[in-house]
């Protein structure tokens, strides 16, 4: 029973400070599938937020707006370093689904049809690599994903 109880202390004592980091900052890029152009806009919000700068954003949001004729409607975002604004809205229930599921510190990735703005594909991963570090838990990584300026960035 003593070995037990030391081999559960043992690795929930372990596992209390590890895991692993990923970090995915922000991309876009030019897309063709053959039949239309989309641009793929991806990241993940904790390390696009903490980014080296203090204009990078991704993020995505469904809307509800009641009335005569009601509307649900979703729309994903990202803002680049220079300042591009890359936008998709979407009326389709399966995609405002998707996005209404969104947690935090997710990775995001939505493609934007570039004839119409319409969203393409939506994915949101919540995997565990994606949280912020806890601390003490990656010394030198200063818990921003690594870009040196201890995740404050001023924002």
């Amino acid at each position: 029973m003593k070995v037990l109880i030391a081999i559960t202390m043992l690795v929930l004592g372990s596992t209390a400070f590890a895991g692993g980091i990923r970090s995915v900052p922000l991309t876009v890029e030019s897309h063709s599938d053959g039949f239309e152009n989309f641009t793929r806009v991806s990241g993940d919000q904790y390390s696009v937020r903490h980014s080296d700068n203090d204009v990078e954003m991704i993020g995505c949001s469904a809307r509800h707006i009641a009335g005569v004729l009601p509307i649900d409607f979703g729309f994903c975002q990202a803002r680049t370093s220079n300042n591009t604004h890359h936008l998709c809205i979407t009326q389709n229930p399966e995609l405002v689904k998707i996005i209404s599921s969104a947690s935090a510190y997710a990775y995001i990735s939505f493609d934007i049809a570039d004839a119409t703005g319409e969203c393409g594909a939506i994915t949101f991963s919540t995997q565990s690599f994606y949280l912020p570090p806890l601390p003490d838990s990656n010394p030198g990584n200063n818990g921003n994903g690594g870009n040196g300026n201890n995740g404050n960035n001023g924002n």
